[in-house]
């Protein structure tokens, strides 16, 4: 992979006490001195230069980039960062800059962080700074440019000022941790994407955290942590069969768990292989190398297809019909008048709550053998029925959910394999005559809410922007989406 790292002229050195505070003045020229050790592969004894060669990776201080600088002490305050205008010195991994005129305080210590993140007064402070692995995007067969631009983040080991020579020193050390995939394409294709997925669905991976600048400590976001990662793709392509392409991705460091890579190509056809498990640590470099198989999906040619959410069913690939329902109904409301006064399951202000759930147990947990009622799905296929809310909830946490605006609906994927995939297309919901949130999706599940009268249920409910399960009046009329039992 390509590294690049890139230091920053430093201007002014801003802090949280007023200027009475300080006995420093302005000095000119200050130095600025950049180090950093280069990846080394943790499975080689080799050392690397971020520039993908046959032994490693390596990084190169380059111009425009910035770093962020903090002090830290005897007082902390608020950071400083600007653009490096060049290297008076580029040799190796140790750089020198001449910063421009920097407010320093004799004995004081200070720290820095590259990428610079977010405004001059990082209000949160050097212990918190943002780091986010998401959207991760390669250009051309093995080329590494996207991580040292965008996610190869650094803090550096705190540094005092030295009022002998008027410079201050950062040796900067690499959080993330490097992964090198070497794929052998089974046919000549040009790939969109690569998703990384552990195969127990384990939240292994995490998108989003805070750095501490001066240890490089990271605190995990608990709601980025994930099952999988993808790495987007635009010019790599395989020209013939049997041809090896380089990708590179930075994670946390973590341990993976077994991994299945999935290649999906610029037709929609996808290409898989089992990785096994690695345990990574900040600054290192690990490698996988597989050969892809060419998945031909045994669902291909069915109605229904493994979404991958382990709870033993199968989502169809189309709703049950293009009609609207009302919760438990078998046939679209009479003069297309979704209302309680056409609701069958309403008698003077009593809703039957017995339709969908285990009589012996109330309605805590939904046994479709107990149904006593025959549902629209099962009415229209003996092998289907209307999922339960915790079924919808499976296939939203366990799935790959993109928004496809030219279709106006969820572009729905296994995620280990995006050649299994479902469209779930806005509907909106009838409410008496009229269609309402005609921009929004709702999706009936078998589950009436338990609390109150039973007038509402749970239905799948989406936007461009969010998905979760939402509960609704059962008078409404909204679509199903059928499940199949796996066996």
């Amino acid at each position: 992979m390509i590294k690049r790292i890139i230091p920053f002229m430093l201007t002014a050195l801003l802090f949280s006490c007023s200027a009475d505070d300080y006995t420093s003045e302005y000095k000119d020229n200050v130095k600025v001195r950049l180090s950093i050790s280069s990846y080394k592969y943790d499975d080689a004894d080799t050392r690397t230069v971020l520039t993908p060669t046959s032994s490693g990776i390596t990084f190169a201080w380059d111009n425009n980039e910035k770093i962020g600088v903090f002090p830290i002490a005897p007082v902390s305050g608020s950071q400083v960062g600007h653009v490096v205008s060049g290297p008076s010195v580029k040799s190796g991994d140790y750089a020198e800059f001449d910063g421009g005129p920097w407010l320093l305080r004799d004995g004081s210590t200070y720290t820095a962080y590259y990428p610079f993140q977010g405004s001059m007064t990082l209000d949160d402070g050097y212990d918190q700074i943002p780091v986010s692995l998401a959207g991760q995007a390669q250009s051309g067969d093995d080329n590494a440019s996207h991580i040292g631009e965008s996610y190869d983040y650094m803090f550096a080991t705190p540094s005092e000022y030295d009022p002998k020579d008027n410079s201050v020193t950062f040796e900067f050390h690499h959080v993330m941790s490097i992964i090198q995939v070497k794929l052998t394409m089974p046919n000549a294709a040009t790939l969109s994407n690569l998703t990384f997925a552990n195969v127990n669905g384990d939240k292994t991976f995490c998108t989003a955290a805070k750095m501490n600048a001066a240890t490089g400590q990271l605190v995990k976001d608990n709601n980025a942590m994930t099952p999988s990662v993808s790495l987007a793709l635009s010019n790599v392509a395989a020209t013939a069969a049997n041809q090896e392409l380089t990708f590179y991705i930075a994670i946390m460091p973590t341990t993976t768990g077994q991994v299945k890579v999935t290649a999906t190509d610029t037709n929609g056809e996808s290409y898989s292989a089992t990785l096994n498990s690695k345990t990574t640590s900040a600054g290192r470099a690990y490698r996988w190398k597989a050969t892809l198989t060419h998945l031909t999906d045994e669902f291909a040619d069915k109605e229904y297809v493994d979404m991958g959410t382990g709870d033993g069913v199968y989502w169809a690939k189309e709703n049950v019909s293009t009609s609207y329902y009302a919760w438990a109904m078998i046939s679209p409301a009479a003069s297309g008048d979704y209302s309680w006064n056409n609701y069958d399951y309403c008698e003077n202000g009593n809703y039957d709550e017995q339709l969908y759930h285990n009589a012996d147990d109330g309605i805590t947990s939904i046994i479709p053998e107990d149904y006593k009622y025959e549902d629209i799905a099962y009415r229209k296929n003996r092998s289907s029925r209307i999922p339960t809310s915790s079924e919808f909830q499976k296939l939203i946490d366990k799935c790959d959910w993109e928004w496809d605006s030219s279709k106006n609906g969820y572009n729905v994927y296994n995620k280990t394999n995006r050649a299994r995939t479902i469209f779930i297309p806005v509907s909106g919901k009838k409410d008496g005559t009229s269609t309402v949130s005609s921009e929004e999706g709702f999706y009936w599940t078998a589950n009436v809410v338990p609390e109150g009268n039973y007038s509402n249920a749970y239905c799948l409910h989406f936007t461009s922007t969010s998905r979760g399960l939402s509960a609704n009046p059962r008078y409404q009329g909204l679509m199903i989406r059928p499940v199949f039992v796996a066996n």
